[in-house]
């Protein structure tokens, strides 16, 4: 893993969500959006390019102006929920389930995260 592929998905997500809202149900989105940039490094192994996804979204909450209470429930579905999405994101494509059809349904699941208009300006 490099940091050069750390900043240059953090840059192209950052992009990506300008101007708008960062809550539980983006998050999920913004997840399967750096794992689609992560998956064009083939010379990365599946634990590289997890950890690279879990610290891009790191800095994306990072980098946004959000009140503490939000960025806590932000950190904690980081910690605790994205690495066992990310696997089963994984495992699905593996079986030819179609990625955005289950970007949908996963933000669907975590639309009762407090929002946050952390990177709208």
């Amino acid at each position: 893993m490099t940091q050069q592929n750390v900043q240059d998905i953090f840059q192209a997500i950052m992009m990506m969500i300008k101007n708008k809202t960062l809550d539980g149900a983006s998050l999920i989105t913004i997840t399967v959006d750096a794992m689609e940039f992560v998956e064009q490094i083939p010379s990365l192994s599946g634990a590289d390019k997890k950890a690279i996804v879990l610290e891009v979204i790191t800095l994306i909450i990072n980098a946004c102006p959000i009140d503490d209470n939000i960025k806590s429930v932000l950190d904690t579905i980081v910690a605790n929920v994205l690495p066992t999405v990310i696997d089963t994101i994984v495992a699905a494509t593996h079986n030819g389930v179609n990625i955005n059809t289950l970007k949908i349904k996963l933000a669907k699941m975590c639309a009762c995260c407090p929002p946050s208009t952390c990177c709208k300006k």
